[in-house]
């Protein structure tokens, strides 16, 4: 499997989660939640992924997985997250 990061980045006032790996880097757009959502980060549908990824949507769900588990790491070790068709949810401790 291939080395795999995600970082966080902020341009022109715009806020994003990146992702890399040896075979593709994007980036996914995120806010800051309120109250018990810490953030909230939107992810392509199925019908965009691979256009918006570079990636095959079978590899949709163990990437989307690992962006959210890093993220819980470094922002919120104790929180939890929660995926949608659209969203990954990131949960305050």
């Amino acid at each position: 499997m291939s080395e795999q990061k995600v970082v966080f980045k902020s341009v022109k006032k715009k806020q994003y989660v990146e992702y890399s790996s040896e075979k593709t880097t994007f980036k996914l757009h995120y806010e800051y939640g309120d109250d018990a959502i810490l953030a909230l980060i939107t992810v392509p549908e199925d019908a965009d992924w691979e256009h918006d990824t570079q990636t095959k949507v079978s590899e949709k769900q163990r990437i989307i997985e690992f962006i959210a588990e890093e993220i819980l790491s470094m922002q919120a070790p104790n929180g939890e997250y929660q995926i949608t068709d659209c969203y990954i949810k990131i949960y305050r401790d």
